[in-house]
């Protein structure tokens, strides 16, 4: 049924750890910008603002991660579908899991074209990474649940 070799296997496990931390400290930074605009907004001087940079270069820096996790994520669908295509359609949990990674990868490349085209930043961007963040854990999630089932 799963007709893979062992390294491509190993390759795709590798791959989706590497793009999972990335995505969580895309969405961990993420938290902490939303969390810095709040206080800067609200005129807090919260004394932890001043060992933050400044929220201009945090937000370039957090775009650069958003790249990386948004490349990683696509090279791991590229390989989920090359690798599982022939499985993909047996398993509705596998299924699930992959449509819930597509929706990610959408609201990331929905991200990165906003900045472009339209020059988002801010708020917008932070609720469309935690919710991109949101459905990568839901994927994870149900994948485990049907594992365990």
């Amino acid at each position: 049924m799963l007709n893979i070799s062992h390294n491509a296997l190993l390759f795709h496990l590798i791959l989706a750890i590497i793009t999972s931390i990335a995505i969580g400290f895309t969405g961990l930074y993420a938290w902490l910008l939303a969390l810095q605009d709040r206080a800067l907004r609200k005129s807090s001087h919260a004394n932890w603002l001043r060992f933050l940079p400044p929220l201009q270069s945090s937000e370039k820096k957090l775009f650069i991660l958003i790249v990386l996790g948004f490349s990683l994520l696509s090279l791991l669908l590229a390989s989920s579908f090359y690798f599982f295509h022939n499985i993909l359609w047996l398993l509705p949990w596998l299924l699930q899991k992959t449509l819930l990674a597509l929706m990610a990868w959408l609201v990331f490349a929905l991200v990165l074209w906003g900045r472009w085209q339209f020059g988002w930043r801010g708020r917008v961007v932070t609720y469309c990474i935690a919710s991109g963040v949101l459905l990568l854990v839901l994927a994870y999630v149900i994948s485990q649940l049907a594992l365990e089932a």
